[in-house]
């Protein structure tokens, strides 16, 4: 059995515990303070020491060194959990250094007891026990040699300040001087006072340093001042140290953070935060849309299939289906914004994406700007994704329109470039080949010489305070080396910025012709006869489903939701051939299912369908299927693709 040492004086904290200890069947034994030094000497596994000043209490936080580090006291201790009314963070911190190896949070003294106090104390008492017996590693052990800590001191990127109880600085690293714009001559053996601002270093500053003198650790905030005189918010985190050697026999140190940076860097965070939610929102809104065109385009093909050519009703049919590919292509555009989609490769014209990025663009950039395009003839092949290619170009002219104040012209232009191994220069992720090159020119302020080298940087903007997110250019230029290539940017102040995207070209291949026609024959069901189980939420789509299914001689069974599938299949597995499973589906999610139908047969054909593409597909998912399906597809495409997928397992 476990034994447990309380020391307070808390009757009521007492009970608690005595309460937990019941619970555990941990043996406890509460004192109102530690036996005396030359009592006998005895173990317990943990003792819980309240801190908190009281009174009637000598319990402190010097008192653990006396059982954990010095061991001077009558108690041995595998562990100890220090107690007090102080925030986490500082009571963690005391009782680290004097030695305790956990610490929770309990009421003020003077206050009523807290309802989640017993839960808590029961998390600390279990994870004390998780946790080794503790032992004192010092530090100067392992690093003797005292040139170590100084230049450990000097290398702390965070401005730190040591003054003596009396608030003279003895002490500041570099990064302090710099920040203040001080030489250590000029602030040794001055008052702290010098970095603080006028109008703090009344009873503010004084109130800081009695409580920095007067406890481990305090935190609070002042205005400081630097060498100029520019004031700014400081938040300085204090704590004390004792130095024998040092004539006032205690130094307290400062680590000063400026407030200005900090909320700065969180607007940013937050900026980006909202970024991450705005494209969760667009892919899921995207989801959403491609179901309901998926029925539209779907009951409007099987419209036409219906109705003679060259009516009314099939003319319409017909500007119904050409609308919804249209409707279609802009919601895969615009999941194609979305920074977290994966690279799905493939053969793209890069002057087809500059098309397409121009009619995206329409209505984003405005009426007075205007965009041209020079595109070359041909070679524009490389080996990409359409959709963060054309992310690529949406940034780079909305930087354009920008830098341009929303008036203007920007210039696209498409054409080879032969990069040799003396052109990469200085450029270490650049590689000598053949590229095509995506120019995209404006006619705005330019940017500066000394800071267009900072222009790929996370965060930083030449535009002004709230105005931009600094993200633009380092996703072009993540997206563009993903796909083994690099930018270039060129630039003179008043006369406009060229930004270069260079792309490997891709060897030339035999152009396909397509020939459209306005009724693709329609596909030959394979498997005739066999039943197909579709699992979608959206009863429209499942409708669809079912009808062009149907129409192509298969029988068809539908489920609306996971759960009832697992069901269907479960009763119904020898008939069933084949299934359709939607990924994205309210509870019981399309990979839950999946993996629960591998579970009961490892064998049975899967087709996933997806209105997210194959961004939202993992390598993993895909090799658990047999066939891929995106949403809106023709009732053609659904047969034809049933009809492979029978074909290979019939083969099998």
């Amino acid at each position: 059995m476990r034994r447990i040492l309380l020391l307070t004086v808390d009757d009521g904290l007492a009970d608690v515990v005595r309460g937990i200890c019941r619970r555990h069947s941990f043996e406890l034994t509460v004192l109102d303070r530690p036996p005396a030094a030359e009592a006998p000497k005895e173990y317990f596994d943990l003792v819980l020491m309240d801190t908190r000043p009281a009174p009637t209490s000598t319990l402190a936080f010097n008192d653990i060194s006396a059982i954990t580090l010095h061991r001077t006291a009558s108690i041995e201790a595998g562990r100890v959990v220090a107690m007090s009314h102080y925030e986490p963070l500082v009571g963690r911190m005391t009782g680290f250094v004097s030695g305790a190896s956990g610490y929770c949070r309990i009421h003020p003294f003077s206050g009523s007891c807290e309802p989640m106090l017993c839960e808590r104390l029961t998390e600390a008492i279990l994870d004390s026990f998780s946790l080794p017996e503790y032992k004192r590693i010092d530090f100067h052990d392992a690093f003797p040699d005292r040139d170590f800590y100084r230049q450990v001191f000097e290398s702390i990127q965070i401005p730190i300040v040591i003054i003596d109880s009396e608030g003279t600085i003895k002490l500041m690293n570099l990064r302090a001087l710099a920040r203040f714009n001080y030489f250590t001559q000029m602030v040794i053996n001055r008052s702290w006072l010098m970095l603080v601002a006028p109008q703090d270093r009344g009873k503010r500053a004084e109130d800081f340093l009695v409580r920095s003198s007067g406890g481990y650790f305090y935190e609070g905030t002042l205005r400081c001042v630097d060498r100029s005189g520019k004031e700014f918010p400081g938040l300085i985190a204090s704590s004390r140290v004792f130095a024998p050697m040092h004539e006032s026999d205690m130094l307290i140190i400062l680590a000063i953070n400026d407030l200005t940076e900090m909320e700065g860097l969180q607007r940013q965070v937050t900026t980006f935060q909202r970024m991450e939610s705005m494209e969760r929102m667009v892919a899921g809104l995207t989801h959403e849309f491609n179901n309901m065109l998926t029925a539209i385009l779907g009951h409007a093909e099987l419209l036409m299939q219906d109705l003679p050519q060259g009516t009314d009703l099939h003319d319409s049919a017909r500007v119904i289906c050409q609308e919804a590919e249209r409707a279609r292509d802009m919601t895969a555009r615009l999941l194609g914004l979305s920074s977290s989609r994966q690279f799905v490769p493939g053969r793209v014209s890069c002057n087809e994406v500059v098309r397409e990025t121009q009619i995206l663009l329409r209505h984003s950039l405005g009426d007075t700007v205007r965009i041209e395009t020079h595109l070359m003839e041909s070679g524009d092949a490389v080996d990409g994704d359409a959709s963060q290619l054309r992310q690529v170009l949406v940034n780079l002219c909305l930087n354009a329109r920008d830098a341009m104040n929303g008036k203007g012209v920007i210039t696209i232009r498409t054409s080879v470039r032969e990069v040799t191994p003396e052109g990469c220069g200085p450029h270490q992720d650049w590689n000598p080949g053949v590229f095509v090159e995506i120019g995209v020119q404006d006619q705005g302020c330019g940017i500066a010489p000394e800071v267009i080298e900072r222009v790929f940087e996370p965060f930083f903007t030449t535009k002004p305070d709230g105005a931009g997110t600094g993200l633009g250019l380092s996703v072009v230029r993540g997206i563009v080396r993903t796909h083994g290539g690099h930018v270039a940017i060129e630039s003179k102040v008043g006369q406009g910025t060229s930004v270069m995207v260079r792309l490997p070209q891709r060897e030339a291949l035999g152009e396909e012709t397509v020939h459209v026609d306005e009724k693709p024959p329609t596909a030959a069901p394979v498997g005739k006869g066999a039943c197909v189980l579709v699992v979608d939420d959206d009863r429209a789509v499942l409708t669809y489903a079912q009808k062009a299914l149907q129409r192509a001689g298969y029988k068809v069974r539908m489920a609306t939701h996971g759960l009832l599938a697992l069901d269907i299949f479960e009763h119904h597995r020898d008939e069933i051939a084949l299934i359709i499973l939607d990924l994205t589906m309210p509870g019981t999610t399309g990979r839950d299912v999946l993996r629960s139908l591998r579970q009961m047969d490892a064998r049975v054909p899967i087709m996933i369908c997806t209105g997210f593409a194959h961004g939202g597909v993992d390598d993993d998912l895909l090799n658990q299927v047999q066939g891929f399906i995106k949403k809106p597809f023709r009732p053609d495409d659904l047969i034809e693709q049933v009809g492979e997928m029978l074909l290979a397992a019939k083969e099998e």
